[in-house]
């Protein structure tokens, strides 16, 4: 394995790859075992599944979820951190927006002061 097994991430992935199947329903179409997605559902293996069953997994796949996605998550192909975040799911992007604004909120900062901060945090970072 060449990266690290990103248990949470996975089971987002696979949570979103699901839809709206259940587990018995997915692991039919898979040809994987439903306990053995369960586990990977609440986070329980140690290890990340192979790519032959990150591949039947895919291949059933909905919400635009890929292979490279799970194989990423999985740590079979190494990547920044950079492309890790860009794996996270709509939910962790609300739940990140929700964040910004709770702080923005509790400070008193408007809008206004935001893209000033914003402007000097794109100053800071070109130099």
């Amino acid at each position: 394995m060449l990266g690290v097994f990103d248990k949470a991430l996975f089971a987002t992935l696979l949570k979103k790859s699901m839809d709206i199947r259940t587990i018995n329903e997915y692991g039919r179409q898979t040809m994987v075992s439903p306990s053995y997605i369960s586990r990977l559902l609440r986070q329980l293996l140690p290890d990340p599944p192979s790519p032959e069953i990150i591949r039947k997994i895919s291949n059933h796949a909905r919400n635009d979820i890929t292979y490279e996605q799970f194989m990423m998550a999985a740590g079979h192909i190494p990547c920044s951190a950079m492309e890790r975040s860009s794996l996270k799911t709509d939910d962790e992007a609300v739940t990140t927006i929700k964040a910004i604004w709770e702080f923005m909120s509790q400070h008193n900062i408007t809008l206004e002061e935001l893209e000033q901060l914003l402007t000097i945090l794109r100053i800071i970072r070109a130099k």
